[in-house]
């Protein structure tokens, strides 16, 4: 039997505390690349340029469709190999136990879902992590519908052998190695999505697609149904960002960061939020009214950094989360300084008070106490606000742009990304450590976008 471990397993992401709104040189000299001349390193053609970004009319795809997909049919899939109890149901059954109150989502400001809450969270994470240790090893359910089992405690088994892709009707006759079967990792994905879809329509109502913001409609896109899709980037299917939580994303911009930093040329050119569809091509218009004492206008106004670290740049935005994350201070430094000005003042007003208080007697002086002001305490890096804080406060303002930044990867760098990165985003994502921490209360994450527990009429 194999299980999600739920978590257990996975280490928790590391936050070193809580850094100044300073930037070292280095890293300022480092994002001082990003306004390069253009430059074309010779892309091939991308194969999913004739896919559209998002999905026009969900109600119109497969996976919203009542019919429950077809199994793998190419040869018959191999048996149960434990007995079942009575703590385990299936997909669809344990679906219909489900107290409505425990499902919650997160919203946009325009009350859109842009994410699954922490309850089905937990569900398809664990769902994923089973099929993605499937698919690394050319294994597969065929039968996700049918094979996945859900306990109480929302632990997920999948109690069949997995399908194993080492039959010979795989073999490569030239070369004798072992073909991929990507048509049994296909049905995976469709049953996959077709729960997600499930959920939806379930707990949305039929007007479904009126509750959904168009980036939660990423989760569908043909691209993971595309044959590259289905080879290279299967795994963002099942760990799209609709299911990350606050530590997931605040992973994801660090990895960008630092792929980025492989080829700062080639990213900064053909990572494809410019493509106006994700509606960030000029992503610093919406930090118009941010001051030097906002979380994010703190970041994006320190110094010359709207100029020298960003420049207008649709691609730089992944480079301005991630100093979020690691440098806001919720306007520390410019309240500090204001601080001290305050202090200098109050003292000379206290000292007044004090030489008055020299030359009165006691009742006097109980009176003049009460002039006397308390200076104002600087913020000490301990007191400033905690990173999930920070989360609502992006989703503010660039919502759905972590689902973005997945599909821009793979449209924008496809496999020529590999050749001049020297890695893949999925083994940067994937070999530091997993998504879904679990350790959410310990890091500082509770949240980010504001979890309801019914969708509104």
């Amino acid at each position: 039997m194999v299980e999600s471990g739920m978590y257990a397993m996975r280490p928790e992401i590391e936050i070193s505390g809580f850094s100044s709104s300073h930037q070292t040189e280095e890293e300022q000299l480092d994002f001082l690349e990003i306004n390069l001349p253009n430059y074309d390193p010779g892309l091939p053609v991308c194969p999913f340029c004739s896919l559209p970004v998002f999905p026009s009319t969900l109600a119109e795809l497969n996976d919203f469709k009542e019919e429950i997909p077809a199994i793998f049919l190419k040869y018959e899939l191999p048996p149960r190999n434990s007995s079942e109890t009575d703590e385990e149901w299936s997909f669809l059954d344990f679906l219909e136990k489900i107290p409505p109150a425990k499902v919650t989502w997160e919203f946009d400001n325009m009350n859109k879902v842009l994410h699954f809450g922490q309850y089905f969270r937990k569900i398809f994470m664990g769902i994923a992590d089973i099929l993605y240790s499937y698919h690394k090893s050319n294994l597969f359910s065929g039968d996700v519908i049918g094979r996945m089992r859900i306990h109480n405690d929302l632990r997920i088994t999948h109690p069949y052998t997995p399908a194993n892709t080492s039959h010979n009707d795989y073999l490569d006759g030239r070369s004798r190695k072992m073909k991929k079967d990507l048509d049994g990792r296909k049905v995976d994905i469709i049953h996959f999505r077709w729960l997600v879809a499930k959920v939806v329509r379930k707990f949305c109502g039929e007007d479904y697609e009126s509750h959904l913001s168009k980036y939660f409609k990423l989760c569908f896109s043909e691209l993971f149904l595309h044959s590259d899709g289905l080879e290279r980037y299967y795994m963002f299917q099942y760990y799209h960002p609709v299911f990350y939580n606050d530590g997931d994303k605040y992973k994801l911009v660090h990895v960008l960061a630092d792929l980025r930093k492989r080829d700062v040329r080639y990213f900064t050119q053909y990572f494809g939020l410019h493509d106006p569809e994700y509606g960030y091509h000029c992503w610093w218009s919406s930090l118009a009214k941010e001051n030097h004492e906002s979380m994010l206008g703190g970041v994006y106004l320190y110094k010359d950094n709207k100029i020298a670290a960003y420049d207008n740049n649709s691609n730089s935005l992944p480079i301005f989360l991630r100093n979020c994350h690691e440098h806001f201070t919720e306007g520390t430094e410019t309240k500090n300084k204001k601080n001290v000005k305050l202090n200098r003042q109050i003292e000379e007003e206290n000292k007044k008070v004090r030489k008055k208080m020299s030359y009165c007697g006691q009742q006097r002086k109980l009176e003049l106490e009460l002039e006397l002001t308390t200076p104002k305490q600087n913020i000490l890096p301990d007191q400033l606000p905690f990173h999930c804080e920070l989360e609502p406060k992006i989703t503010e303002r660039f919502p759905g742009i972590y689902a973005c930044m997945i599909d821009s990867c793979i449209r924008g760098f496809n496999d020529n990304g590999e050749r001049r990165f020297g890695c893949t985003l999925a083994q940067l994502l994937f070999d530091k450590s997993p998504f879904g921490c679990q350790q959410q209360q310990q890091v500082g994450y509770i949240g980010a976008a504001t979890s309801q527990t019914e969708i509104a009429p």
